[in-house]
C-alpha cells in the first residue's frame, strides 16, 4: 500500500524490471525518466492519472498499468518505443488514442485496451498488422457499429485479427477524403 514512489529511484540507472502494482500512488515520480535502462514495467492496481514521466524511456518492452484512473496513453512516445511488444491498460478511463499508436508496426505483440471509455480508434491500429497478435477492446462505448464489430472480431485473433486490422487501415483512406474535402471551403 505504497503512497508514492521516491524521486531518488531515478538513481537506479541499471534498473531494467519495476514491478508496482497493488500500491496506492497517484503520480510517477520524474526521476523514473532516468531509468535509462527500464525495460519492464507494471504499475497496475494503482490511481495514476498519467504516464507522462515515462516519455523519456525508449527501451521498454512491457507496460502495464490496469486498473488506474488514466484517460489516455500520453507520456508513452510510441515512435521511440521500438522494443515495445507488450501494452495493456485495461480498466482505466482512456477516452483517446493517439494516432502514433500506428507507429509500433515493427514490435508490438499484444495490446489490451479492455474496459475503457473509447468510443473511437484511430485508424492507424490498421498499421499493427505485422507482429500484432492480441488486440483487446471489449467493454468500451465504441459508437461506429463496423468497427465494434471488426474489433470484436480482432479479439479472437489469427485471421480474424488481421482482417480487422485491415478494415481498420481502410477507415483511413476513406476518412482521409472526407477530411480534404471539407478543408477546401
Amino acid at each position: 500500500m505504497i503512497e508514492s514512489l521516491p524521486e531518488s529511484i531515478g538513481k537506479l540507472k541499471k534498473l531494467k524490471v519495476l514491478e508496482a502494482s497493488g500500491n496506492r500512488f497517484k503520480v510517477l515520480p520524474e526521476g523514473i525518466g532516468q531509468c535509462e535502462k527500464l525495460e519492464m514495467i507494471d504499475v497496475s492496481r494503482n490511481l495514476l492519472t498519467s504516464l507522462k514521466p515515462l516519455t523519456t524511456l525508449t527501451q521498454l518492452v512491457s507496460v502495464h498499468a490496469d486498473e488506474n484512473e488514466l484517460e489516455n496513453l500520453e507520456g508513452l512516445a510510441f515512435s521511440n518505443l521500438e522494443r515495445l511488444v507488450d501494452l495493456s491498460c485495461s480498466k482505466n478511463k482512456i477516452n483517446s488514442l493517439s494516432d502514433d499508436i500506428g507507429d509500433l508496426v515493427g514490435s508490438l505483440k499484444t495490446l489490451n485496451l479492455s474496459s475503457n471509455q473509447l468510443e473511437t480508434v484511430p485508424s492507424e491500429l490498421g498499421n499493427l498488422t505485422k507482429k500484432l497478435q492480441k488486440l483487446l477492446t471489449s467493454d468500451n462505448p465504441i459508437k461506429d457499429p463496423r468497427v465494434r464489430k471488426n474489433l470484436k472480431k480482432a479479439e479472437k485473433g489469427g485471421r480474424d485479427l488481421k482482417e480487422a486490422l485491415k478494415f481498420l487501415a481502410k477507415q483511413k483512406k476513406k476518412g482521409g477524403k472526407k477530411k480534404g474535402k471539407k478543408k477546401r471551403r
